[in-house]
């Protein structure tokens, strides 16, 4: 695995990943819209969604048509969600990244779609509570034909982590309705686990899994503290396991691996 940051990288690499981000992250913003409503994400073209005029070039600059328009619609004056500049820079901000951190080369192919998957889950559960079955498709076909093509790790341990990552989520969610007669556990939730672990492997799924949980608690435990979770409010975890994903795709190699050094060094001294 490469570290931050690679040499040869210069500032057109950056330049290049953050331009590249900003586009796939206006693309996500309409594909994490349409898709739950069954829409097409090409037709038809951009637009006000409240008085539906067609947007035009200028309109489309991701982060700075916001900026410029001051987040209000060119023609009926709406303001328009900050959550479509937020997805922009989030976007750019993971694709420069995922650039420094793998440098010019095959595998940035693979982190690049994989952070787009993570993204789309993450804001179409966030907005809707759903993770829909057409963006994990996607991701369950491109992330074959990627780890048939690129695989650092053993094919083994890509289809062992998608089957680690979909079997431990689900049995979550057994458990969880034979306790509480309800769903505790998504499947949207399970299969994106699944594709994790398809794209990253075995190892990243146990990370995954670890800094979705904490996150998700962390941020619960401090919404109930200022009030602002109530008990039986749903929890989208999709966003946790979004970033957890992209934690244990970046960390869950050096982490065993040092766990690997860790574990001989302490044999050896014995």
């Amino acid at each position: 695995m490469s570290g931050l940051i690679l040499p040869g990288f210069g500032a057109l690499g950056i330049i290049f990943c953050s331009i590249l981000g900003l586009l796939v992250g206006s693309f996500i913003n309409v594909a994490a819209i349409r898709i739950p409503l069954g829409q097409s994400i090409i037709a038809p073209p951009s637009h006000c969604m409240h008085c539906h005029r067609r947007l035009q070039i200028v309109d489309l600059i991701p982060v700075a048509s916001y900026l410029l328009l001051k987040g209000k619609c060119r023609y009926c004056g709406i303001r328009i969600s900050a959550r479509y500049i937020l997805g922009e820079l989030i976007a750019c901000a993971a694709f420069m990244l995922l650039g420094l951190w793998w440098g010019v080369g095959t595998e940035l192919i693979v982190a690049l779609v994989l952070a787009s998957v993570l993204l789309t889950a993450a804001l179409t559960d966030s907005q809707e509570l759903i993770i829909p079955d057409k963006l994990i498709w996607f991701a369950i076909v491109s992330g074959v034909v990627l780890r048939l093509w690129i695989h650092p790790l053993p094919l083994w341990n890509y289809g062992l982590g998608f089957l680690a990552g979909g079997g431990v989520l689900y049995a979550v969610a057994w458990v969880g309705w034979k306790l509480y007669g309800k769903d505790v556990m998504g499947g949207g939730d399970i299969k994106l686990l699944a594709v994790i672990g398809l794209f990253a492997g075995l190892p990243a799924v146990v990370v995954t899994l670890m800094a979705a949980s904490v996150l998700a608690l962390g941020v619960t435990g401090l919404r109930a503290l200022f009030g602002a979770y109530h008990r039986g409010e749903v929890i989208a975890f999709g966003p946790y396991l979004a970033l957890g994903g992209l934690m244990g795709y970046l960390w869950a190699e050096p982490l065993a691996a040092g766990y690997r050094s860790w574990l001989l060094s302490l044999m050896g001294a014995y």
